[in-house]
């Protein structure tokens, strides 16, 4: 064998080790609904989180196969996880005076509270579309990457430079050496330029016609994507003229151009909008307040209503390419009262806001469905940002980027209880930048993955975890190190018929006990049963035997509570004697071929062994334990079994549960059609 076939092999198993451990996920999030905004795989079971991006999404089965030694399993307990919201349009950088209309309150937060409400809300993106110059207002940048550096700007931003009124602005990115598209950090970009065509309510316009086609032509021809603001139905003609003239026979898919707020678009400019693929970014929090302002009517009113704040004709008259966003305006609008997104979701499919009032016909034809609102709020989001590739959605390889929330918004009775949704988690790029505190998610029950089954508990040792006492090893065990009650729990991964449970005793000292053993199908929300229970003075090495009744339904989650105990609770193994019904053919291919009687383990042992066997077809079984001289010792099943794989374990006592004497034993089973006898070896 020459070196140079030597080094190559080596090389291969380098590379083929590094792509295994790449694949091995950090986080596993199952048991739960995942709206992935993807229309391939609309919904799925369980994500899987590598680093910061996602790893997979899909059935609990086939993820939590994917789960390493170090990998920690989540369990959702049915609640919904979405991907994170992004919020197209705001200000939380350059207005920093927040009024809440409701109660009167005027604050003025740090940036480090406004990321902190950001969170706990499920915000992971906002885009500033007051960015600000890099000549007299570079606070915002600064401020953004002081955040970024403390590890404290818990959203990724995007930034638009510009300010109001400012002809000169696209000169001034020149002279300062700004480029488009610039990334700042891993979590703060510049993306595009601002301008102003009319003054922030709409009034009256701020640039001619000749301006905003110049302004437009400089920053498209500087490779600036431009995001006008434009409310009124004068300024989305002058900066719609502006981008058919640049955009020439092109879409705009290339270049994604936008026009913010269009608050009054004509059907002639509606239509022009969908041609050429221009963005629209209109607000869905606070404009449902909106006609109650002094000069609302003045401005928008006047002719043809239903022109005023087109949401449902702009979002279903989307062609093929054409995006439009959902926002804020935050902290206007009211938006520091309630910036939860299932309140401004609400508001969109209700058009109720603050003010309870009859909302006129134009505006209850607007209303958007929750579906529609969930998407402008993420995937869409992402596109207008050129980022649908990273976020928006979950998918492989996007950024984990996510929100998990106490309820699925898709499956609400009414919109009212949009309200009483909570978000109790965000993650940007795999690290959570908020977790409500009163959730298990915060601080999840650790979960241990071993022979196809899921292990939890309530408490454990360091050193006695709970997949010790479902590994096969009596040598091993789960300790709780506290006093009862605690409880361990088998997740079988899918519905199983049991014949029996062994529970083999790990305690001292000797004394009275109280188990109980509870099972649950795998529907959420569903509570435990009590299955059996037993009430007896145990020691350490005996073996609990419940044989389950043929009355017993299917289930999924075994728990063993322990509710009385001289002692810290603690098991060796537990054993659960299962029959698979949901594939008959898996059934036929484990079904062994011939008899067998397998040599126990450990032997020697001290003070319980385990003795399998197997089982072609169905028949009467007769398993006992006998001394040297032939004298039986303890029967261990006697009973009709099915075809098979059997186990079961034997702890050193004899029918009258007394302790047997270290020595040589013989175990034997005899069944309808096989007979066949071993030793083991008991020492005390």
């Amino acid at each position: 064998m020459t070196c140079k076939f030597i080094f190559a092999n080596l090389l291969f198993l380098l590379i083929f080790c590094q792509f295994a451990i790449a694949q091995t996920p950090d986080l596993i999030y199952h048991n739960g609904t995942i709206l992935t905004m993807e229309a391939s795989q609309p919904q799925a079971e369980a994500i899987a989180i590598v680093g910061e991006s996602i790893l997979a999404v899909g059935s609990n089965t086939d993820l939590l196969a994917l789960a390493g030694v170090e990998t920690q399993l989540v369990n959702l307990q049915g609640s919904t996880v979405l991907p994170g919201f992004n919020d197209s349009h705001s200000h939380w950088f350059s207005w920093r005076e927040h009024r809440c209309e409701l109660s009167g309150e005027v604050n003025y937060p740090e940036l480090e509270e406004i990321m902190q409400l950001l969170s706990r809300n499920g915000w992971t993106s906002i885009s500033e579309l007051n960015f600000g110059r890099p000549d007299f207002a570079a606070d915002h940048l600064n401020n953004a990457l002081a955040l970024d550096s403390r590890g404290e700007l818990s959203v990724r931003l995007n930034g638009y430079w510009g300010t109001l009124d400012d002809v000169s602005l696209i000169q001034v990115l020149e002279d300062s050496m700004r480029t488009p598209d610039k990334t700042y950090s891993p979590r703060v970009r510049a993306t595009g330029v601002k301008m102003y065509v009319d003054n922030p309510f709409g009034d009256h316009d701020i640039l001619t016609q000749q301006q905003t086609d110049d302004l437009v032509q400089r920053a498209h021809d500087n490779g600036w994507q431009v995001a006008a603001h434009a409310v009124n139905e004068s300024a989305v003609e002058k900066i719609l003229n502006a981008y058919e003239t640049v955009l020439g026979a092109d879409s705009n898919q290339g270049r994604r151009h936008r026009i913010e707020h269009a608050v009054k678009i004509t059907d002639d400019q509606l239509a022009r909008i969908n041609q050429k693929g221009i963005i629209v970014s209109f607000q869905l929090l606070g404009p449902a307040d909106w006609p109650t302002q002094e000069t609302f009517a003045s401005r928008f009113t006047g002719s043809n209503p239903e022109w005023i704040m087109r949401w449902k004709d702009l979002v279903e008259s989307e062609t093929s390419g054409v995006k439009n966003v959902g926002s804020t305006d935050a902290p206007f609008n009211e938006s520091t009262c309630n910036y939860s997104p299932f309140l401004i979701i609400y508001q969109a499919v209700t058009r109720k806001g603050y003010i309870d009032r009859t909302q006129s016909e134009w505006e209850l034809t607007q209303r958007l469905t929750i579906e529609q609102c969930l998407k402008l709020l993420t995937r869409d989001g992402a596109y207008a940002t050129f980022e649908e590739d990273k976020k928006g959605s979950l998918k492989p390889g996007k950024w984990a980027d996510l929100v998990i929330v106490s309820a699925n918004p898709l499956d609400v009775a009414a919109p009212e209880a949009l309200l009483d949704i909570k978000v109790l988690l965000t993650m940007v790029g795999g690290q959570v930048e908020y977790c409500d505190e009163t959730s298990t998610l915060c601080s999840p029950t650790k979960t241990f993955r071993v022979n196809d089954a899921i292990i939890t508990a309530s408490n454990y040792l360091p050193d006695q975890t709970p997949d010790k006492a479902y590994d096969g090893n009596l040598e091993t065990n789960w300790g709780a190190g506290d006093s009862p009650p605690q409880w361990i729990e088998v997740d079988l991964m899918k519905k199983f018929e049991i014949t029996g449970m062994d529970l083999v005793i790990d305690q001292f000292p000797s004394g009275s006990t109280t188990h109980l053993i509870l099972a649950k199908n795998d529907a959420p929300g569903e509570l435990f049963t009590t299955i059996h229970q037993f009430n007896q003075t145990t020691d350490f090495g005996q073996t609990l035997n419940y044989n389950a009744p043929d009355s017993l339904p299917a289930y999924r989650y075994f728990r063993v509570l322990t509710f009385a105990s001289p002692s810290w609770v603690s098991w060796k193994e537990i054993i659960i004697h299962k029959k698979d019904i949901t594939k008959v053919e898996e059934k036929e291919e484990i079904t062994p071929e011939t008899f067998t009687l397998k040599q126990n383990y450990p032997n020697p042992f001290n003070p319980s062994t385990v003795i399998e066997y197997n089982l072609p077809t169905s028949t009467n079984v007769q398993l006992t334990v006998y001394a040297t001289l032939g004298q039986q010792v303890r029967t261990l099943v006697n009973t009709d079994q099915s075809a098979g794989q059997h186990k079961t374990v034997w702890d050193g006592r004899n029918n009258e549960g007394m302790l047997m004497a270290s020595g040589l034993y013989f175990y034997r089973i005899s069944t309808d059609h096989f007979n066949q006898t071993r030793k083991l070896i008991l020492l005390r």
